[in-house]
């Protein structure tokens, strides 16, 4: 007759089958995820089997089994936060790699900031002002629900741009306006520019539309089969849109950094190019040119061609940015170091003022976010705003390549994970942090922002009044232009050629 084990017994076979399972399941998660070096992998290999043999040791062949028990329950809730640990990293960088196929837009209703109206129905039977031309689609889509929501025809004129129709509803030509919200920033840009002052602070939102269109086609990584990105140098462009919530929304691109990065020499060149940069919108504006910035208003494809363009070149990755995405990426990694130029006050775009002393301060998300917008307490204006988003993002690449970004890395990416768009790979994103974490010498960054002189041009998406404009210096992305055939070719750079 066989004797039957005893209820301890089949416990411990349960504790011990689940220890064994998770063991498993960790190992080969850390292996198909393929971050960490080998022999990372090996040694937590081990460990974990030699977790599973101290258990297995203690439950069945020791008098006091409860002690083996208790160890094997302890481990295996440690497995379990191990599991999804992983399990949350690796579906977070999907999220971030994965480009939306739709794209949100927002259509506000305004009027000024005195008018008797309090509700859309106040409006029914009032004059309204609307441009088409920028975005006919859209804006057909936005007056035809208004339409409908109000169950009648709307007095409804359209103007050509937003520099006849915002001065129509500030000058009572028009009770309420319909206005793709991308433009208000470039509306507040006008008015503080021509008037003195900010157009969002003479009005009230009436209502607020949202629709759901399809993108632009995502762009692929613009590499070949063969490339390595742990060894082949690349060129990765930044755009940071000028908007807080949601990342899909299109937007004018306000900061467009180049990172050109060479992984073999572990060196870094940063080039800004100014917002304001007068050039031509391939596929867009013709002849005619417009602002840089204006260029993410047609998608971060535009941008990306306009940039192609100025420095003849081919971006191979690209990461969209807003405003959120800054506070939330500086606060997930607990602040970062960035070194000031110039000890100055922020303007308080952010509702608040900062202030930023001369040499290394450390910054929380909206501290970093307010001293890479700031312009007017610089001499040099949008140039050393410029130079001072590149600081931010040196300070971020820094935490991000150092050791101690390990201990935060699923908060971090959790935090980012609706924040940021790129079409950069998961699994050269894995690559990264592994040979960063096989060779963890620093990289060596570099900055150069292009020079440009301020004129007065009318543009392609702005017809109706100059704009202050920066005429990008030829000499000066010439030589950004031998900077990174430099850094791309394998050679070297110093601050002395960065500062010619």
């Amino acid at each position: 007759m066989k004797k039957k084990l005893s209820i301890p017994k089949i416990v411990g076979i349960i504790l011990a089958v689940v220890q064994l399972v998770l063991s498993g399941i960790l190992s080969m998660q850390i292996f198909d995820m393929g971050f960490l070096p080998t022999k990372y992998w090996a040694a937590i290999t081990v460990v974990l089997a030699l977790l599973f043999f101290i258990a297995f040791v203690t439950q069945f062949f020791n008098k006091a089994q409860w002690v083996g028990k208790l160890l094997s329950v302890l481990v295996i809730v440690i497995l379990v936060f191990g599991v999804r640990y992983i399990g949350e990293v690796g579906s977070t960088l999907k999220d971030i790699t994965r480009t939306s196929s739709i794209e949100k837009n927002q259509v506000l209703v305004v009027v000024k900031k005195d008018s008797p109206a309090q509700t859309l129905n106040d409006l029914k039977s009032s004059s309204w002002g609307i441009q088409y031309a920028d975005d006919v689609e859209l804006m057909g889509k936005a007056a035809d629900k208004l339409k409908e929501m109000l169950d009648t025809e709307l007095n409804l004129a359209a103007y050509d741009d937003y520099g006849a129709l915002y001065p129509a509803l500030m000058s009572g030509q028009i009770d309420a306006m319909v206005l793709n919200s991308s433009y208000l920033d470039m509306i507040d840009d006008l008015t503080m520019e021509e008037e003195e002052y900010r157009f969002s602070d003479e009005i009230r939102v009436i209502e607020t539309l949202e629709f759901e269109m399809e993108a632009e086609t995502p762009l692929e990584a613009n590499v070949s089969e063969d490339f390595d990105i742990t060894k082949d140098p690349f060129i990765a462009y930044v755009s940071g849109i000028d908007t807080y919530g949601d990342i899909t929304t299109r937007s004018r691109s306000d900061v467009n950094i180049l990172l050109i990065a060479n992984p073999q020499t572990r060196q870094i060149l940063m080039v800004t190019t100014p917002r304001d940069g007068y050039v031509i919108i391939p596929g867009i504006s013709g002849s005619q040119k417009d602002k840089l910035t204006h260029a993410g208003l047609y998608g971060v494809n535009k941008s990306i061609d306009t940039i192609n363009s100025i420095y003849d070149i081919d971006i191979n990755y690209y990461a969209r940015v807003n405003f959120n995405s800054v506070i939330n990426i500086v606060d997930a990694l607990g602040g970062v170091d960035v070194y000031s130029k110039y000890d100055f006050t922020s303007g308080g775009n952010l509702g608040e003022q900062f202030h930023f002393s001369k040499g290394y301060n450390h910054l929380n998300g909206k501290q970093a976010l307010a001293f890479s917008r700031e312009r007017y307490s610089f001499a040099e204006g949008d140039n050393q705003r410029g130079k001072d988003q590149m600081e931010v993002i040196k300070g971020i690449i820094k935490k991000c390549t150092s050791p101690a970004i390990l201990t935060g890395f699923s908060s971090i990416m959790t935090e980012i994970s609706d924040q940021v768009q790129t079409n950069l790979p998961t699994d050269s994103i894995y690559a990264l942090v592994k040979m960063q974490l096989e060779d963890s010498r620093e990289w060596e960054m570099y900055s150069y922002a292009i020079t440009a002189a301020g004129s007065r041009e009318y543009c392609y998406s702005y017809t109706g009044k100059s704009l202050y404009v920066a005429n990008l210096s030829d000499s000066s992305i010439a030589h950004a232009k031998s900077l990174m055939e430099t850094v791309m070719s394998g050679g070297k750079i110093s601050e002395a050629d960065v500062a010619q």
